[in-house]
């Protein structure tokens, strides 16, 4: 299978191959990956997948994510209940389909989605939307925000949504842990 791949000479081409092939053969697809570390993941992640998001439409056959854009700005209940999965526990990447198949920063250049009183109003009918559709137990992961934004919506929806941030929580985590683990350790003279 990786002959095929190798077979590409463009980037983006290679992209598209792995894509293809996971959405046909996920075992295989990840056995690659793994088996080719060195060679793939320049390819299916950065530099590569900064390319194809932007083409994501284009690109996937089969949904893998829901984006949800200004264009559905008073319909966002309606189109979550289009979604064929109702058993929905975790969200992951609210802003943007470039973190799930990749790492693009650019939300709100490419996105279309400008920081105003409509993107706070699309994002809190999407927030209302989400509870009401798929229970109070779901878990939004924000990515990506710039940091005086995510600590806005981390107060804002702490209480009453199931909301983390990995850029300032998960993080901020790590690094506590490894200073106490480092402390526990660490003979004091």
């Amino acid at each position: 299978m990786m002959h095929n791949i190798r077979q590409y000479q463009v980037p983006l081409q290679k992209y598209m191959a792995m894509m293809d092939l996971q959405e046909r053969n996920e075992r295989l697809f990840y056995k690659l990956l793994i088996d080719n570390v060195e060679e793939l993941l320049p390819i299916v992640y950065t530099p590569t997948v900064g390319e194809a998001c932007p083409k994501y439409g284009n690109i996937f056959r089969r949904p893998q994510g829901l984006c949800i854009s200004l264009k559905e700005k008073g319909k966002i209940l309606e189109v979550l209940k289009n979604w064929p999965e109702r058993s929905i526990q975790v969200i992951v990447s609210l802003m943007g389909m470039g973190i799930p198949v990749g790492n693009l920063a650019l939300y709100t250049a490419l996105g279309g989605v400008r920081p105003s009183a409509e993107y706070a109003d699309l994002l809190h009918e999407f927030m209302a939307a989400i509870k009401q559709n798929y229970g109070e137990k779901v878990l939004v992961q924000f990515e990506d925000f710039a940091n005086h934004n995510a600590f806005e919506l981390l107060e804002k929806y702490g209480s009453t949504h199931l909301v983390f941030n990995d850029d300032i929580q998960v993080y901020g985590n790590m690094v506590v842990d490894l200073i106490t683990d480092c402390l526990e350790s660490c003979a004091v003279v």
